[in-house]
């Protein structure tokens, strides 16, 4: 049973020279994919988008989606002689389309990535001081831990995929739960004047108000909504299904994650130090966190050692600390650098 476990997060990669930041998915897209880039962009109702990416993709908005329906959508009964099915397709496809760029062209397009990164020439510089026979809980999804410092893969678990899967079988997503999400949501615009049931002109007339995304989440009778034609009734339900179906597949569900490692995580009730090596501590990480130290069978007893590149991870360590309940007595912070074998 191994007595030292390293956790690596993205810091690692960094430290060796790798492109791996968001920003440089970011510019790969600008050069790969601009569709993608461009819905990211656009559908997602967020402030900084780049500089909190995984977290950022819970929140596809709704409203701007619905309203791609509608653009797109035949002012037209489907018994009228000039409606087209063809055109009503086309319009759900516009919808269905954006959504589909966030789920299985995102994965794809990110996985292609991943496999583009590399170790930069000098990197055998920055090569760290590392115990072999540990073991290691990886959040990366490179295998530099094989490839530079030969450590056999049965000691390491790739928590969100190794790169040399399956295309698409990376795990990357946001950790929020979807039903919560949706409250969330919910209960912050139900009381906004545009999804209110009457709405008022410019000329200070009032009428049933007919935006979809009023029709979809906030209507509370179908027959009276104001649907203004059938095909928008129709469009609806379909588009719905594949926006709510986003938010169940966009996130990382932990419980699947550690029930995949399940042996792996059990594996740990004798571990006696725990290294942290250029990992943010997020919250989204924290449930991984939790597990290794319920597992252990002394987790009072645990000394950690957690790297950090700026003030701002010391915050972070902290807040950290005080979720975990770790003493902080227990604990000793140094920075990548200072473990390097040619300092």
């Amino acid at each position: 049973m191994h007595e030292n476990i390293y956790i690596i997060g993205n810091g690692f990669d960094l430290h060796h020279g790798v492109m791996s930041e968001y920003a440089d998915f970011r510019e790969y897209l600008s050069r790969v994919d601009r569709g993608i880039l461009k819905n990211l962009n656009t559908f997602l109702a967020c402030k900084n988008l780049w500089g909190d990416f995984e977290n950022n993709l819970a929140y596809l908005s709704r409203e701007r989606l619905l309203e791609e329906v509608d653009i797109w959508l035949p002012k037209l009964e489907p018994d009228d002689e000039k409606f087209s099915v063809a055109d009503f397709e086309i319009a759900l496809e516009q919808a269905t389309g954006r959504v589909w760029s966030f789920t299985e062209g995102l994965k794809y397009r990110f996985h292609k990535w991943i496999r583009t990164l590399y170790l930069p020439k000098g990197h055998n510089w920055k090569i760290l001081e590392l115990d072999r026979s540990a073991a290691y809980i990886t959040f990366n999804y490179t295998d530099f831990l094989e490839s530079l410092y030969e450590i056999p893969s049965s000691q390491i678990v790739y928590l969100h995929g190794n790169r040399n899967g399956k295309t698409g079988s990376l795990i990357l997503g946001h950790g929020q739960n979807p039903d919560e999400n949706f409250e969330e949501w919910f209960h912050k615009n139900r009381n906004k004047k545009r999804f209110r049931a009457v709405l008022k002109n410019r000329q200070g007339n009032y009428f049933p108000n007919h935006r979809l995304t009023y029709l979809a989440y906030f209507n509370e009778n179908e027959v009276k909504g104001n649907w203004q034609h059938s095909t928008r009734y129709y469009a609806i339900d379909r588009v719905v299904g594949e926006i709510e179906k986003y938010y169940e597949e966009s996130g990382k569900n932990f419980n699947i994650v550690l029930k995949k490692h399940d042996q792996q995580f059990r594996g740990l009730k004798d571990i006696k130090k725990i290294i942290i090596m250029g990992h943010s501590l997020s919250a989204i990480d924290i449930p991984y966190f939790r597990k290794i130290y319920e597992e252990n069978e002394n987790p009072q007893a645990i000394t950690w050692e957690i790297s950090y590149f700026s003030e701002a991870d010391k915050i972070n360590i902290n807040r950290f600390l005080k979720v975990l309940r770790i003493e902080r007595s227990t604990v000793s912070l140094f920075q990548l650098t200072n473990r390097q074998m040619n300092k």
